[in-house]
């Protein structure tokens, strides 16, 4: 197979921020009652660290992500 593929067939400039959508569901389901304010940008919620461990995780030895701001 050859030619030149200039955009992935799935969008993910659209998949990762519904992703990220849905998934801040099920943290705001598993906190009823609480107001969570979230900070896109930062990947992280305002004033609640506790919350922070489920959005990052840490990468074994030798791995690394970096978040392009």
């Amino acid at each position: 197979m050859t030619g030149r593929v200039e955009q992935a067939e799935s969008h993910f400039g659209q998949a990762g921020p519904f992703t990220e959508t849905v998934l801040l569901g099920v943290i705001a389901q598993q906190n009823p009652d609480t107001e969570l304010e979230w900070d896109s940008k930062g990947m992280k919620f305002k004033g609640r660290a506790d919350l922070d461990a489920l959005v990052k995780r840490d990468y074994a030895k030798g791995w690394k992500y970096k978040i392009d701001s």
